[in-house]
């Protein structure tokens, strides 16, 4: 093997000047090609459908919540029964979404598990060098908001659980790991994170070569959770 990276190491050192980089050029072009076709691609297309499905879920709680407001309204003027029915039903309808995005998050990882997983599967890559991991402000997608006034909520559920159960929020947290070694290497640990039992979305990933053959490189991944709780890096 040494033999042979000795044959072209000489071979590479008898080209021009020019004739070096125009096949510098071209491995960059081929690399880069590979990235994009079969990196890069497919993580943006899983990214924009899981936001899609997301979007869809976000959709259907701002109906619900506009109609629930709007019976709240009703009701403070108009107190009948079947108006507290309905209030029931609409709540349920919540009830049932929540559990629907919390059958979603399943196989999701924690976020405070997201740093340490990826931290130490690139431990494991020796031809990488960690350089930083930063977790990003986590951000709510979807945002729960009170259900009126407090003696008419209790009125119409009867208890604090059911209230809170009625309630959803889906909080975004984001984590960004830099490291520094060659594209090879990089590509094992990128398709180790595809391999891995848990799941989380591919935001970015930023590759820049620094001094041939070392790369330097930035991703950026998040996970989704009903909870506001932080990466922990």
């Amino acid at each position: 093997m040494r033999e042979k990276l000795a044959e072209l190491k000489e071979k590479y050192e008898d080209l021009s000047f020019r004739e070096q980089l125009m096949l510098i050029a071209t491995l960059v072009a081929a690399m880069a090609f590979i990235w994009f076709q079969f990196i890069s691609e497919p993580m943006y297309l899983q990214t924009k459908q899981a936001s899609t499905e997301l979007e869809k879920q976000q959709q259907a709680v701002e109906k619900l919540r506009a109609q629930h407001q709007s019976l709240i309204a009703r009701r403070a003027s108009d107190p009948h029964r079947d108006l507290k029915d309905r209030i029931v039903l609409i709540d349920q309808d919540l009830v049932k979404i929540n559990k629907k995005l919390a059958d979603k998050f399943h196989g999701l990882i924690e976020p405070k598990q997201m740093a340490q997983v990826l931290e130490s599967i690139l431990k494991q890559h020796k031809d990488l060098k960690l350089l930083s991991v930063r977790s990003l402000a986590s951000e709510q997608l979807i945002q729960a908001e009170p259900v009126g006034d407090e003696n008419e909520a209790s009125e119409v559920r009867g208890n604090d659980d059911e209230q809170q159960a009625a309630r959803v929020e889906v909080f975004r947290h984001g984590l960004q790991i830099k490291f520094e070694g060659n594209y090879l290497a990089t590509l094992d640990y990128l398709r180790t994170l595809e391999g891995l039992d848990w799941e989380f979305y591919w935001d970015a990933v930023q590759l820049e070569v620094t001094e041939y053959p070392k790369s330097t490189v930035l991703i950026t991944v998040h996970t989704l959770s009903l909870r506001d709780s932080w990466i922990g890096v």
